[in-house]
């Protein structure tokens, strides 16, 4: 099956090349990988040099003015042919058999929507903060409530990343490409588009690859904060998705929690919480609501 392995990326070389080393020795080998890169600074794009004598499979790298991420992964895509694309971010590393166990999914389900997760690495997670994110993953992951790896998406059961996703290129027509006004969540709204559409979607958990970030509250909070945005602009203009969303991202905060995020957003709490070692005399529970609480308060700071 023709494979080709689609990455947009923006500045971030050191990340980047960490992705393309696990690509190098792949249980499946009978690919190529496109790069797109989104208007990165000229110190970025001259490191480019150093990447293709260390890798062992064919490696195109392609240059658009910054339109964000979506937009870069359309350009990728329309520079490929036909067959299978396997859509990966920056900052992922693959395991071994990333690609072969995409690639056999297509094989038996042909023309469908895969999703696997990205989660941070464990190993690396050394901080507070950092331990939290990993709890919150895990739980995430227990709320599927799935006894199987893999399971079909549903409107009741959404679940979806473009930092681990394939398709054809059919299917990625079909739905119609990913929506270049949203710098984030398209991949949810993709996804939304396909269930439109009949295209039978599904979530694989053994397809697990590793996100290369360290976590802070501020770096987890601006994450969240752009992935609510992008959800809202899509429950506002799109009255299609409305039902689907349940005002899920039409957020009121109560005047007293409205106080205390005041509280909690303060410079000098966040960064408290960030470095302070007194923090960890707490009971882990409390530390993690406390950590919780942070990060939407960052978030939901101008919503």
């Amino acid at each position: 099956m023709r494979t080709t392995i689609v990455i947009p990326t923006f500045n971030r070389f050191d990340k980047l090349i960490l992705t393309l080393e696990s690509i190098n020795n792949q249980t499946y080998n009978d690919f190529s990988v496109v790069v797109m890169d989104d208007g990165s600074s000229s110190d970025t794009i001259s490191k480019y040099a150093l990447l293709k004598p260390n890798l062992n499979y064919s490696l195109t790298i392609y240059y658009q003015v910054n339109g964000g991420a979506s937009e870069a992964i359309n350009n990728a895509i329309s520079t490929v042919e036909d067959g299978l694309i396997i859509l990966i971010d920056d900052d992922i590393i693959l395991s071994e058999n990333t690609i072969e166990k995409h690639v056999s999914h297509h094989t038996k389900l042909k023309n469908t929507l895969l999703s696997g997760p990205a989660f941070v690495d464990k190993k690396a997670m050394s901080t507070d903060v950092e331990k939290y994110k990993v709890f919150m993953e895990e739980t995430w992951m227990k709320k599927t409530n799935k006894e199987t790896q893999a399971f079909k998406i549903s409107f009741e059961n959404f679940l979806i990343t473009t930092a681990n996703m394939s398709f054809s290129k059919e299917t990625f027509e079909k739905i119609g490409g990913f929506d270049t006004t949203l710098r984030d969540g398209y991949d949810f709204e993709f996804g939304l588009r396909a269930l439109e559409k009949n295209i039978e979607s599904y979530y694989d958990k053994s397809i697990s690859v590793i996100h290369n970030d360290r976590i802070t509250l501020r770096y987890y909070a601006k994450r969240q904060k752009c992935y609510i945005d992008s959800k809202k602009k899509i429950f506002l203009t799109n009255p299609n998705y409305k039902i689907l969303l349940k005002n899920e991202y039409l957020i009121h905060i109560p005047f007293i929690k409205k106080i205390i995020y005041y509280i909690l957003r303060l410079n000098l709490i966040v960064n408290f919480m960030e470095d302070s070692k007194i923090l960890l005399i707490l009971p882990i529970n409390f530390r993690y609501k406390l950590y919780g609480s942070t990060i939407a308060a960052l978030s939901l700071k101008e919503n």
